[in-house]
C-alpha cells in the first residue's frame, strides 16, 4: 500500500503536465519547410510553434529611445485590468499612439500580433518611458 501511494505521488507531476499544451519557439533548427517543422513538433508532443525573431525591429526604434519587448499572458493582462488582449491593445494604442521621429519610432505601444487572434500570449513592443510604465505591475 505504501509503495502504491508513493508511486501515485511520484506520477502526479506527470499527470499535471499531460493537461498542459506545450509550444516551442524557433531556435535555429531547420526542418526544410513549415509543414515538416509542424509535423516533427507534433510528433514529439508540442502543441504549436511560433517565432520570436524580429529582424530589424531594433533598427526601427529612434536612436536613444528605450523600448521593451514583452510576451504578455492572459493572467498578466488581467493584472493590468483588462479582460482580453483586444481590450488591452485598444486601450493602450489609444493612450500611447505610435509617434514617429526622423530616426524611427519615438514612442508608443505596438502589438506585434493580431490581438483578436491571440489565445495565450501577445507579443508587444512598448517604446518610451510612458508606454513602458504601463507594464510595471506585471514586471515586478
Amino acid at each position: 500500500m505504501r509503495f502504491l501511494s508513493l508511486l501515485i505521488l511520484s506520477l502526479l507531476p506527470l499527470l499535471a503536465c499531460a493537461q498542459l499544451e506545450f509550444f516551442v519557439f524557433q531556435n535555429g533548427v531547420h526542418f526544410g519547410s513549415d509543414e515538416a517543422a509542424a509535423k516533427a513538433l507534433k510528433e514529439i508532443g508540442f502543441s504549436g510553434m511560433g517565432s520570436a525573431k524580429l529582424p530589424g525591429l531594433e533598427k526601427r526604434i529612434a536612436t536613444g529611445r528605450s523600448a521593451q519587448f514583452l510576451l504578455l499572458t492572459k493572467r498578466q493582462i488581467r493584472t493590468l485590468g483588462f479582460a482580453s488582449f483586444s481590450e488591452l491593445a485598444d486601450s493602450l494604442a489609444s493612450a500611447h499612439p505610435v509617434e514617429h521621429a526622423q530616426s524611427g519610432i519615438h514612442a508608443g505601444f505596438i502589438p506585434l500580433a493580431d490581438p483578436a487572434q491571440a489565445r495565450r500570449l501577445l507579443p508587444v513592443l512598448a517604446v518610451g518611458r510612458s508606454a513602458m510604465a504601463e507594464f510595471e505591475a506585471v514586471l515586478r
